[in-house]
């Protein structure tokens, strides 16, 4: 039956509780959480007590679901389903991901696209009318819905907690869990990633043992990457850290600009990135390290007799000194390098690995660099710059900016990364004025602008966005010259109120604000228009498929400077 159907490809959550609600509810799905689950109602005994709001994850808003709801220690109540009385016609009866039901990272796979991209359209214009704004989005461009990320952060969790070490069930690498992001789900595969970085997943998943029995023919190819026997040093390498020390892993790939229907993966590279514990939590590894390591000295008869035999007093004389100094910068960065050379056996995609250390990323392996061909240009991205998560979708946003573009225009970029779409415009654009907070990403712009041509139509500043772009805005107008357009791409957290205020003290013709949160898009728009005239049409761009995420293009055309009177009425 169709009820036997959906209810076979429901999720399936564990959750740690205080105090379960095991009693199984009915509930109606209403409306969408943040993080894509399904919300709904508990109605309580008292019928003076408001109703406790509920996340049902896998679920739709219209559907009617039987699930079984679990208080977490947070006071969060989750409900597990255990049948579909009434399904969506908008649920994708086919999910080929075997890690959905436990994975976090692609919330509403069981959507189908045609309604993800419906759902995300009422989501952006819900965000623009609470901020008092009636925008409409006037197009939205789709995206592949497998092997469109480019860049992927996998957490990494060793848990054995003083016991004897598990490979297969202790040591994690993989994304958070739907229902905590405290917990990690193993992943095998990643078909929403790239193939070089699915190939490197799938080998770091082989490497600690781990294998899904799920979809197995579909979606684990073990032809794809070395026998896992030979990929034991992996997770060796990894576990002799302190604790591992290492907490995230994360995979940039590169597409040397391979035609549509070429084979892509044998021009991709891979750059791994990872990332450590601080000072503080990396000595507390180390002793729970050694206190693990002490544990099994005691469970192997065999090693306990060596070492008293070779004089346990000076042994143990030794890891009581190296509890009180976690492992020096030379020594940490030696474990490191050798690291390194291991992870790089996993896939010849693997071009350099890095370390973060402080705000700096540190080389220890190959090249730190990313060669990205975009819009038919070559460019170079390093490990501290920003760039997009879709390749492909950053390219049509890309081509739709430059699209606005005029010949002889003067045109400024704000939070402009490694510069990429500054050259872009710098090939179309009289001049272009860009700005950018971190050194590295600036130092590749200048790269790439060299490289394409472009460096005496482009000028690169470093610093903050609120301190540089009112004087360079206030040079331009005692000039008597005036700024064609400013682009904004600024991080989730949106632009400072100083950044605004120079937008409406010394107004372009232009304004092109893209961001991945709608919610303070909408903010900083309704302030802007607060302070001047300005029409607002809204593209979204969806570089995020199988989740609630968008990236929003707001195009803003100048219509006039609001008197004071006007903002005082409003």
């Amino acid at each position: 039956s169709n009820r036997a159907m959906y209810t076979s490809l429901l999720v399936k959550t564990r959750v740690s509780c205080s105090h379960p609600l095991t009693r199984h509810f009915q509930f109606k799905v209403t409306e969408f959480g943040d993080r894509g689950e399904g919300l709904s109602r508990l109605k309580p005994k008292n019928p003076v007590s408001v109703p406790r709001l509920v996340y049902i994850p896998g679920t739709i808003p219209g559907e009617t679901v039987v699930a079984e709801t679990q208080e977490k220690k947070d006071g969060t109540v989750v409900g597990e389903v255990t049948s579909i009385e009434v399904a969506s016609p908008h649920r994708q009866t086919k999910i080929r991901c075997p890690h959905y039901s436990q994975c976090g990272a692609c919330s509403i796979m069981h959507v189908k696209y045609s309604h993800q991209r419906k759902v995300k359209t009422t989501l952006v214009e819900k965000a623009f009318s609470m901020s008092g704004l009636e925008t409409y989005v006037t197009a939205f461009h789709p995206s592949e819905r497998k092997g469109f990320r480019s860049t992927v952060s996998l957490m990494v969790q060793e848990s054995s907690q003083g016991r004897r070490f598990d490979r297969e069930k202790d040591f994690k690498i993989g994304y958070a869990h739907k229902t905590d992001s405290h917990i990690i789900t193993n992943i095998s595969s990643c078909r929403v990633s790239t193939p070089a970085i699915d190939r490197v997943i799938r080998g770091l998943s082989q490497s600690i043992g781990y294998k899904t029995n799920e979809f197995d023919t579909d979606s684990f190819d073990t032809d794809s990457v070395e026998d896992s026997s030979s990929l034991d040093h992996v997770v060796k390498g990894l576990s002799s850290l302190p604790l591992s020390g290492i907490r995230h892993i994360t995979l940039k790939a590169s597409s040397q600009g391979v035609k549509e229907g070429e084979n892509t993966e044998e021009e991709e590279s891979v750059l791994v990135m990872l990332s450590m514990e601080g000072k503080k939590k990396q000595k507390k590894a180390a002793k729970l390290q050694l206190q693990r390591e002490k544990n099994e000295r005691k469970r192997d008869e065999k090693r306990r007799q060596r070492f008293i035999e070779e004089g346990i007093e000076d042994e143990y004389e030794e890891r009581e000194r190296r509890e009180e100094k976690v492992e020096t910068e030379e020594d940490q960065k030696k474990t490191l390098e050798n690291l390194a050379l291991q992870i790089r056996k996993i896939s010849p995609t693997i071009t350099g690995v890095v370390f973060r250390n402080g705000n700096s990323w540190e080389v220890l392996s190959g090249s730190p660099m990313l060669h990205q061909k975009i819009c038919g240009r070559e460019f170079t991205v390093s490990a501290g710059s920003f760039f997009q998560t879709n390749t492909r979708q950053a390219e049509n946003l890309y081509k739709r900016i430059l699209e606005l573009v005029n010949p002889g225009d003067s045109v400024v970029e704000c939070y402009s990364g490694a510069g990429i779409l500054s050259c872009l415009i710098g090939t179309k654009a009289r001049e272009v004025i860009s700005m950018e907070y971190v050194q590295e990403a600036t130092d590749d712009a200048k790269r790439n602008a060299e490289k394409n041509g472009v460096s005496s139509e482009c000028q690169f500043l470093t610093g903050d966005t609120e301190t540089i772009l009112p004087g360079v805005l206030k040079e331009k107008k005692k000039k008597k010259e005036r700024v064609s357009m400013v682009v904004l791409n600024p991080p989730r957290v949106g632009v400072r109120e100083g950044v605004l205020q120079a937008l409406a003290d010394f107004p372009p013709e232009k304004i092109v604000y893209v961001s991945c949160n709608a919610e303070t898009l909408a903010r900083d728009i309704s302030l802007l228009l607060s302070m001047a005239h300005y029409s607002v049409s809204i593209e979204i761009f969806d570089m995020f498929p199988h989740t609630l995420h968008s990236e929003v293009m707001a195009i803003m055309h100048y219509t006039g400077k609001k008197t004071t009177s006007q903002a005082r009425k409003e």
